[in-house]
């Protein structure tokens, strides 16, 4: 069967979408996901920035699907997990790990690469689809590296990143989702972030039909869905 082409217009230009998307092995319904969520507690999220990004976290946690499986890592120059290892969805895990969130405190200098290779070392849970949160300033020394990481193991995950703050290494975040079929958002302290953590969501759980296309510098990515026709 031919590759099936659409455009979107993009400000004055017509950009072609080709469909290389991955089609689920089954319906949108019957998929299962762990979730992954990385946090950033280095010494440069420190007050206003570690309140923001634990508060995008425990959002997350609160509006996971029931069948899932997640875990919270946090990262400074060494990391933690909340979980030896990722944990059923359940009202008494939600509350064990805000529990766990909400006392840590930020300190340290930041490394991603080696929370990364942790998580891309452990054995896939059978029938469930991993999508991992970055959720971090992005101020880390190798970004190259950590990148390169990403990309390696797209095949087994699918990445998506929420840059925190004002001081945000926008090129890692941005570089994290579009090396790993993810979508990247940027919230600043004070502003409301529901909408963006919700899209983000709702959006990691269609990962068998959305091709990512950003439209602009400010909102990212979006979902595109394509209808491909055959001949019966």
């Amino acid at each position: 069967m031919p590759i099936s082409k659409e455009y979107i217009q993009v400000g004055s230009e017509l950009k072609p979408l080709r469909n290389t998307s991955l089609y689920p092995t089954s319906k949108i319904d019957d998929q299962k996901f762990e979730f992954i969520f990385m946090l950033d507690i280095s010494g440069s999220m420190y007050d206003e920035p570690i309140k923001l990004a634990k508060e995008a976290l425990l959002l997350f946690l609160h509006s996971l699907p029931a069948d899932c499986y997640f875990n919270v890592i946090a990262f400074q120059s060494g990391f933690r997990r909340i979980f030896p290892h990722s944990v059923k969805y359940s009202q008494e895990t939600l509350n064990e790990a805000k529990d766990k969130v909400n006392s840590l405190k930020a300190g340290g200098l930041t490394d991603l690469y080696k929370p990364l290779c942790y998580v891309y070392s452990q054995p896939r849970i059978n029938g469930y689809l991993t999508q991992i949160f970055t959720i971090t300033d992005g101020q880390v020394d190798n970004r190259e590296t950590v990148l390169e990481l990403i990309k390696a193991n797209v095949k087994h995950s699918r990445s998506f990143s929420l840059g925190i703050g004002d001081e945000v290494d926008r090129n890692l975040v941005i570089g994290i989702a579009e090396n790993a079929g993810g979508t990247y958002e940027f919230v600043t302290c004070g502003e409301r972030i529901e909408s963006k953590i919700l899209n983000q969501l709702k959006l990691a759980l269609k990962p068998g039909l959305l091709q990512p296309i950003r439209v602009n510098t400010q909102s990212v990515l979006i979902p595109m869905y394509i209808n491909v026709e055959t001949n019966v």
